[in-house]
């Protein structure tokens, strides 16, 4: 039997999955996982070679696939500025990994890895026309356009991230008004501070504030997702806010793209149903309704196993 192992390397955790490929499903035979913060490319390569030797001599291993966040040059295996990998740009994970192993070593952008893994795996199964944008620490986005990956002249396809949606609002990838700065996690808790502190310059008492003892560096999106489902007025209300303009780059990609599905993972997959209202108002209000009527939105069907998928199905390609 063949197996492969997968690498995910994030922001904020990485993940190393060994997996078996059978049929259409992929039966996962070990896993761990393990924080990115305080690790430098060397320790993080280190563990994850480690992981691999544990198994080489069990499993006949055929091929590495790593999944990180962009941009990358996948022909070359080097990551190049990531924003929340700082410590990675110009690291050749690929070559570093083959030369621990000595097994073929693939890598790819996190968002074109998604896209695959359910294409092949999840929601996109059937579909030649898809985007997968992720949802997490960043926002980015994988296109599979006429039943392949589409990566662009240099690879950079996809990065939606770095849609100016506003001239106004938050930092992200390099910008003022950045989709990545409003709509991914980070935007999102970043965002939800800037409300907070306005409030709380005007001595309103602000429920979520008190849940993390007034420690602003405790809010995230989860815990912001997890009150807005409570019934937090203002939680609720920064939803709204970043549906809304998560739907004005779900118009600006239905216009753009003409996309029968778009597969949403990360916060979106946890908190649909507070995202979704003010979405659809904004993409019936900005994108062509025959193009807009012909494109499915839906969670990624692979749920929180999206990742462990992801590279996986990397070197399947």
């Amino acid at each position: 039997m063949s197996y492969y192992v997968g690498l995910d390397i994030g922001g904020t955790k990485c993940a190393a999955v060994l997996a078996e490929v059978v049929g259409d499903s992929i039966r996962i035979a070990d896993k761990i996982r393990f924080a990115t913060g305080g690790l430098t490319p060397d320790e993080v390569t280190a563990r994850f070679a480690d992981f691999v030797r544990q198994h080489q001599s069990t499993y006949d291993i055929r091929k590495i696939g790593i999944s990180a966040g962009g941009p990358l040059d996948p022909v070359a295996g080097t990551l190049i500025c990531p924003p929340h990998l700082p410590l990675w740009h110009g690291y050749n994970v690929a070559d570093r990994m083959q030369s621990l192993t000595g097994i073929e070593t693939l890598l790819e952008n996190d968002a074109n890895t998604c896209a695959i893994a359910e294409w092949k795996f999840g929601a996109g199964r059937g579909v030649d026309n898809m985007v997968f944008l992720t949802m997490g620490t960043g926002f980015g986005g994988g296109l599979i356009l006429d039943g392949r990956l589409y990566r662009g002249v240099n690879d950079q396809a996809g990065e939606v991230g770095h849609l100016k949606i506003c001239e106004r609002g938050s930092f992200g990838y390099g910008k003022v008004g950045a989709a990545e700065g409003t709509v991914s996690g980070a935007g999102i808790a970043e965002y939800a501070k800037s409300v907070i502190a306005k409030r709380v310059a005007k001595g309103e008492s602000v429920a979520i504030l008190e849940r993390v003892n007034g420690d602003m560096d405790r809010i995230d999106a989860k815990l912001i997702g997890d009150m807005a489902k409570e019934g937090d007025g203002l939680c609720l209300k920064i939803f709204a806010h970043v549906g809304k303009y998560l739907g004005r780059v779900l118009a600006t990609i239905i216009d753009l793209i003409n996309p029968e599905l778009i597969v949403i993972g990360g916060v979106y997959m946890r908190c649909e149903s507070l995202l979704r209202p003010a979405m659809i108002r904004e993409i019936k209000k900005e994108a062509l309704s025959i193009s807009a009527d012909s494109c499915r939105i839906v969670p990624a069907e692979l749920g929180e196993s999206v990742g462990d998928y992801s590279a996986i199905a990397l070197c399947l390609c």
